[in-house]
């Protein structure tokens, strides 16, 4: 029997929270474009960089950023915070959410997890995971700004990145238990793992949005956005309004700008028309592909 397991199964906890709202996911600003950016830096940066606070650090820390590049929800959703809905919901192999900014210091931050076999778990894992049927590598990734030296035990202005990894699993029944890297039982790391598989599988309500950049050694670092068709109209609007500023990314920005102009301006594109053939195309160095919802969403 696993103790956490049994724990949750007779202890009344909350099946859904506002893990993040969507306050922290402004439409009618630039903060979106501006997270994505740093999101995306965060992994051009230290990718390949052990953290600073943690000696723990694994590969799987940072492989969900590499790999399935950061996803931000532009809707408030609601996302499981103890369980999985196993009927429903694909379990990935890699996932990372984005998340906005929650004080100066922090450049970026992100939930990663990571599927890691059994065999290589260490022991003390084994045994908080016993009787799970699927295991994650689930961490939450902060990068700090160069200038805050606060959680940073490096001489440099780069970005520090800070991470708090433990793992998780996932039990027969959907519950999710967890574990921190000193071995003690931790339902935050299995609340990292529910959250981030909710949001991951909430893409087939929505239209998405890839943009993509090569950065190291041919691997890309990319943003997700799981957005309504309004903002797929303004990334064709964007492609034939001229940019004027130059830099990094910024085509996402130029992105949201233009959504801004179409809305006020009230200039309206037909999708299908514009996707007959033409599901992905470069903007000034990004590389943006387009996925059209796989269900109809009636709760946005």
């Amino acid at each position: 029997m696993n103790l956490q397991h049994f724990l949750m199964q007779h202890t009344p906890i909350p099946e859904r929270q506002e893990f993040f709202s969507a306050d922290q996911f402004p439409l009618d600003d630039e903060a979106i474009a501006d997270t994505a950016i740093n999101a995306m830096l965060l992994v051009m940066n230290n990718s390949t960089r052990p953290a600073t606070n943690l000696k723990t650090t694994r590969i799987e820390d940072y492989a969900p950023l590499v790999a399935s590049g950061v996803r931000f929800p532009w809707k408030d959703r609601i996302a499981f915070s103890n369980c999985i809905d196993t009927l429903n919901d694909e379990l990935p192999r890699f996932t990372a959410i984005g998340m906005t900014r929650r004080s100066k210091n922090i450049f970026a931050q992100a939930v990663g997890c990571a599927t890691v076999d059994f065999k290589s778990l260490p022991r003390f894992a084994k045994v908080a995971l016993h009787g799970a049927n699927a295991f994650y590598r689930a961490t939450y990734i902060k990068g700090f700004d160069g200038l805050s030296r606060g959680m940073a035990d490096r001489s440099s202005n780069d970005i520090e990145t800070v991470t708090d990894g433990g793992y998780a699993g996932v039990m027969p029944d959907g519950l999710v238990v967890g574990v921190d890297d000193y071995g003690r039982m931790s339902s935050w790391h299995g609340a990292l793992l529910a959250y981030a598989v909710s949001i991951h599988n909430d893409r087939r309500y929505f239209w998405e949005v890839t943009a993509t950049e090569a950065f190291w050694d041919g691997y890309p670092a990319k943003a997700l956005f799981s957005i309504d068709e309004e903002y797929i109209k303004s990334l064709f609007y964007a492609r034939s309004v001229p940019i004027t500023a130059t830099g990094r990314l910024r085509p996402i920005l130029h992105w949201v700008s233009a959504h801004k102009r179409r809305m006020k301006e009230g200039i309206d594109i037909d999708v299908k028309k514009h996707l007959r053939g033409i599901d992905a195309f470069e903007m000034h160095g990004v590389n943006f592909g387009i996925t059209e919802p796989r269900k109809p969403n009636t709760s946005n």
